[in-house]
């Protein structure tokens, strides 16, 4: 818009207000390729193409903007005309301070810092600071002073003597685009903090707006009270004092009241997690005892085949205590067995059950004992497989119960 109101020649955009500093066409410029830079800095996914290409476009609007600021400053300090300041547009009007079209010298050193700070947004040193971030409020605190200068009135806050001042838009729009580099990105550094949903970042965004905001407003009235007559100096001061106070002890409280609620929030969330892990506990005891309870082996195994359940059924038949096998692999096949017991795992990761197979595994003293076997796969939601559940049965004994059964049925047919 100001670019355009030097096109048109409407000093009303570039000045806002009569006997303001008006905003300069190569500020103006600078500005606009700040804006655009810190949007291509932050368009896309950083390890897409389409990110990298933007990020290199970005980078190179920054560099345009810190060769523009240095060029500048260059001319204030070594007495340089490089012939920039009048490139754009002829500065007719001037302002009675240094050289037409000129911008300030402030306003030269805020674009040298955003300019090196938009090319430094992607880079993060290996303790996770970001160098762009802190550069960004070296510039957000020059333009803030400016923006209070034209507020108080305090002309020395926006302009050097004998030099042009820093314009109120240009102030505002500095401030802002100080305030974009600081939040880039959205999840890293500062920004990450701020919108963070932890106790410190509840904080900061419940006290830093007030912070900032209520000392300068209070500050104003109390100013323009004192011009207007209504009380002297001793009287506005202490009543500036007093409304700070006062609102400040307002927003800690209802802040501290915030925080309360949260933490008894969550601790009745640990609360009940502890409860609840009270309860897993008991019910993982009782599910122990149960197994240790089956008169048949029951042993599981995770996706290494790593012991984890081994009852006393279990130790019974194969001579292995749960001391001596739980947490590590343990071979139950014999070798002419192996395929026939990685294909029922092969059968189990699928997620089906095996049901009433007979086959043949080894006791500690490798004896072969044939068994009746019952497994199903343990699964654990997203992550599937996780393991399986192994139910075996003596065939050897489960033949003689039932001979023994037998001879029993038979002896007592001829009563």
């Amino acid at each position: 818009m100001v670019l355009f109101g030097w096109y048109i020649g409407a000093m009303s955009v570039t000045t806002l207000l009569p006997g303001l500093a008006s905003m300069k066409p190569n500020t103006a410029l600078g500005l606009a390729l700040c804006g655009i830079s810190l949007w291509l800095m932050n368009a896309g996914e950083p390890a897409s193409s389409s990110g990298k290409l933007s990020r290199a476009f970005g980078r190179c609007f920054a560099f345009v903007v810190l060769a523009l600021g240095l060029a500048t400053l260059g001319e204030y300090f070594f007495h340089w005309n490089l012939g920039i300041d009048q490139l754009l547009f002829i500065d007719r009007l001037g302002d009675g301070h240094s050289i037409p079209g000129r911008m300030s010298p402030p306003t030269a050193v805020c674009l040298t810092v955003l300019g090196l700070a938009l090319a430094l947004i992607p880079f993060e040193t290996r303790r996770g600071t970001r160098p762009a971030q802190f550069l960004s409020l070296f510039s957000a605190l020059i333009s803030l002073m400016a923006c209070l200068g034209y507020l108080y009135s305090a002309i020395s806050f926006y302009q050097i003597v004998s030099y042009t001042g820093m314009a109120i838009h240009t102030a505002l729009t500095v401030l802002l685009l100080s305030l974009g580099v600081l939040v880039s990105p959205a999840d890293r550094g500062f920004a990450a903090i701020f919108s963070r949903d932890s106790l410190g970042g509840i904080v900061l965004r419940r006290l830093l707006p007030p912070a900032l905001l209520v000392p300068v407003v209070i500050g104003w009235f109390r100013m323009e009270g004192q011009k207007a007559g209504w009380y002297g100096t001793e009287f506005g001061l202490a009543l500036m004092i007093t409304i700070n106070v006062m609102v400040f002890s307002i927003v800690i409280y209802l802040c501290a009241i915030r925080i309360d609620q949260i933490a008894l929030a969550r601790d009745e969330s640990e609360r009940a997690l502890q409860e609840s892990r009270i309860g897993l506990l008991t019910m993982n005891y009782t599910f122990e005892s149960v197994i240790d309870a089956c008169p048949l082996p029951v042993v599981t195994l995770d996706r290494q085949s790593n012991v984890h359940v081994w009852n006393h059924a279990a130790e019974s038949l194969f001579g292995w205590s749960p001391l001596e096998v739980r947490g590590r692999p343990i071979s139950l096949t014999p070798e002419d067995r192996r395929e026939e017991f990685q294909s029922i795992i092969e059968i189990l990761e699928q997620g089906e059950s095996v049901s009433g197979i007979q086959t043949v595994m080894l006791t500690r003293m490798d004896t072969k004992v044939t068994v009746t076997l019952w497994a199903a796969p343990i699964i654990e939601g997203s992550r599937g497989f996780s393991g399986c559940v192994l139910i075996m049965e003596d065939a050897a004994l489960r033949n003689s119960s039932r001979v023994a059964s037998g001879n029993g049925s038979r002896a007592e047919t001829p009563a």
